[in-house]
């Protein structure tokens, strides 16, 4: 406390000065100055009163303030939401907010007067940088927290603030987020960059490693009969089947829409096409999607490590090959990796894009195989076969670009294309005054699950003006059965507009005697397999045999495909069987040579 007293005697003024030094929270100057008359006890009094004024602010006012200080110091601890905590340099806890003792609660330690009784992590003195620690909640899950600290000043006494922030939730997005960037959303299973990773790290160290490379068929088939949600049901249920033939160390991942691969290493590498074989007998099971049961087929292929590649990227690679190369042997096939497959997936791969022009290039025609009645040995139908003449490979055989065709989604509008050619040409004959013949044609199980199918040949009957009752579709029977209510309703509609429907290569698919019943159908047509070893043998007889007569009472004319020896037709001819089809009587021509037939047929 200080007092200056100055008397202006010239002035006849009493002036007194009053300063009062105090800290609080930052040093504060306060000053009082009271100007008096010339009166001596006026100065007096004034000097009182300033005494008490000073006194209630040291008793009062100053406590008083300092209070609210510490209030608003807690309230801004409290209001942070992670965890805060002052210590002194070796840890003793000093303050505390909220935030940490609910953390405390949460892990179910009671209040702790030292950072120590965490863990081993607190007993650094030194500032550090973040670092992650670890607590189990009373629920028995882990929690996990970012912990930083910071060196306070005070009076030459360092103290340390701890931030405590909980990360559980960033490092479980952190962790999905890693899952996902390595496994396939829909089946969980590991995904191409995963198995590159994997595939990386073995060749890094030198492990012999093999690829099996499989490719399910008749996927987009499920897809488009009875919806995505069912092929991905069907995916699901073949990744867990893929998963049965595997063992600890081997990896099982989808790479693709219908693509999964499986590796294994050092050892396990001699079983590959052991695994492969127990693949296969995984699929030929039915799978049960949507109340229906589907059948699916697959082609792999097989590559190694350091056999044939270098690197992970050729390892699928060439597995790839070969498995397109299985494509061409049959259904369920497994081919190892050679050199001479490259060179016939690059024929592929030039085929696919060759493809997509030669429509408009006017690559593709038409040829005619006709069908004969054996009670008039009259021609009473024929059957339009697409072929394709590239200006690359020249004449390419059907069985090879037409599954292409499927793969790359070309098959409809093709499809389309080959509909409405076959019906010009069958009105072109009927203003010659032939006597009109059946004029069939095949649809593509995946052309005849699109929803616009039944419009679009109604639009070309009606382009075309073919008589709606001399135009039969070929399905084969497979496809007839994929999923039988649609199925049903496609057929009724277009029975009603008069196309005829056959049923393609009978006795190679699952029908059942219950399903054929159910479709309006008009013609069987057995596939030409059952005509290998007929005559003299006694089963293959009885089966085709039963075939004929199974069409028969179901009311249907039977067909019998790949005819080629006259004692076929005789044997054919007695037991009933109605039509044929082969090269006996016509192999596939064209349309002038088809007309010359049709001239000699009608005389």
């Amino acid at each position: 406390m200080e007092y200056f007293e100055h008397i202006f005697d010239n002035h006849n003024i009493y002036i007194v000065w009053m300063s009062y030094l105090f800290p609080l929270d930052n040093t504060l100057w306060m000053s009082y100055s009271i100007f008096l008359e010339p009166v001596q006890l006026t100065v007096i009094i004034c000097a009182i009163m300033v005494l008490l004024l000073t006194l209630s602010l040291k008793f009062f006012f100053v406590p008083r303030a300092k209070k609210q200080m510490e209030y608003l110091h807690g309230q801004l601890l409290n209001s942070f939401e992670h965890g805060i905590v002052i210590t002194t340099e070796r840890g003793k806890l000093v303050e505390s907010n909220t935030a940490f003792r609910n953390i405390l609660k949460e892990v179910g330690l009671p209040a702790i007067s030292d950072l120590k009784e965490l863990g081993p992590e607190f007993n650094q003195i030194k500032v550090k940088p973040p670092f992650e620690f670890n607590l189990k909640s009373i629920h028995e899950k882990e929690k996990s927290f970012e912990v930083s600290k910071q060196i306070l000043e005070n009076d030459k006494k360092q103290s340390y603030l701890w931030l405590f922030r909980d990360v559980t939730v960033t490092k479980k997005i952190e962790s999905e987020i890693r899952y996902m960037a390595f496994h396939d959303n829909l089946t969980k299973l590991p995904n191409r960059h995963f198995i590159d990773k994997k595939i990386n790290e073995a060749i890094r160290h030198n492990r012999k490693t093999a690829c099996l490379f499989l490719d399910i068929e008749r996927l987009k088939f499920t897809n488009d009969s009875l919806g995505h949600l069912a092929g991905d049901q069907l995916l699901i249920q073949l990744s867990e089947r893929f998963k049965k033939v595997v063992t600890e160390g081997d990896i099982v991942g989808r790479i693709g829409g219908d693509e999964f691969v499986i590796i294994v290493f050092d050892e396990r590498v001699k079983e590959i096409e052991q695994i492969a074989s127990e693949c296969i007998q995984q699929v030929k099971v039915p799978f049960v999607v949507a109340n229906q049961r589907v059948r699916v087929t697959l082609s792999g292929g097989i590559s190694f490590f350091p056999d044939d590649v270098t690197s992970a990227d050729e390892l699928i690679r060439v597995a790839d090959c070969a498995m397109y190369d299985a494509k061409k042997a049959g259904k369920n096939q497994i081919l190892v990796f050679n050199s001479g497959i490259e060179k016939k997936v690059r024929r592929r791969l030039l085929m696919e894009e060759l493809l997509h022009s030669a429509l408009e290039a006017n690559e593709f025609y038409l040829v005619y195989q006709t069908k004969i009645d054996l009670n008039t040995e009259k021609i009473t139908g024929t059957e339009a076969l697409l072929r394709w003449k590239s200006c690359e490979f020249g004449n390419v055989s059907p069985a090879e670009f037409i599954p292409i065709v499927e793969e790359v989604g070309l098959i409809s509008d093709l499809g389309d294309w080959v509909l409405k050619e076959a019906c010009l040409q069958w009105v072109e004959w009927n203003k010659m005054k032939f006597h009109p013949v059946l004029m069939a044609v095949n649809i593509s199980p995946i052309q005849f699950t699109q929803e616009s199918f039944v419009s679009e040949v109604e639009r070309i009957i009606n382009e075309t003006g073919i008589d709606p009752n001399y135009l039969e579709l070929e399905i084969t029977e497979s496809s007839s059965i994929a999923y039988t209510e649609a199925t049903i309703e496609r057929f009724t509609t277009l029975k009603k507009m008069g196309v005829k429907i056959a049923l393609d290569d009978f006795g190679t698919g699952y029908s059942s005697f219950q399903h054929l019943n159910e479709l309006p159908l008009e013609m069987l047509k057995i596939d030409r397999s059952f005509l290998q070893n007929l005559l003299g043998n006694k089963s293959q007889e009885a089966i085709v045999r039963s075939m004929i007569q199974l069409g028969h009472n179901m009311n249907l004319r039977v067909l019998m495909e790949g005819v080629e020896e006259q004692e076929q037709v005789d044997w054919l001819r007695g037991e009933g069987c109605d039509w044929v089809q082969g090269f006996l009587f016509s192999k596939p021509e064209k349309p002038d040579i088809v007309t010359q037939k049709l001239k000699l047929s009608a005389s």
